[in-house]
């Protein structure tokens, strides 16, 4: 499949940030969907709560966010994952470097996907 015009794509990710496929650097947390990236204070606002998500959610047409943790796995919020649910969003979380493979191999297939990604300097335990 052909990858959209425009859409970004995760070129590599620091220890405090991530380089997109237009050559924009990005320090802190930082979501995606399709051609439009957000960044996201990790000081302002929990990850593990909705209120993270709302850039996504505010976009729409996404069936799935990719999750990228940071430092260390951490477990699923059960109500975070519901309150997705109730909006047709699944929710895979895994480590940072993961998930930017896994968000830009889905994003090329085409795939109605967003990702939230914590640099692999954060550790959210």
């Amino acid at each position: 499949p052909q990858i959209a015009p425009g859409s970004l794509l995760l070129s590599r990710y620091l220890p405090d940030g991530f380089q997109l496929n237009n050559g924009s650097l990005h320090q802190g947390a930082l979501l995606l969907v399709g051609s439009h990236h957000f960044s996201q204070s990790l000081s302002d606002i929990n990850p593990l709560t909705l209120s993270f998500f709302k850039p996504l959610l505010d976009h729409g047409g996404i069936e799935l966010i990719i999750f990228g943790a940071g430092k260390a796995m951490i477990p699923p919020q059960k109500m975070l994952r519901q309150q997705l649910k109730e909006r047709g969003i699944a929710l895979e979380i895994m480590e940072t470097g993961a998930a930017c493979r896994t968000y830009n191999i889905l994003t090329a297939e085409g795939r109605r996907v967003g990702a939230a990604l914590v640099p692999v300097n954060i550790d959210l335990r």
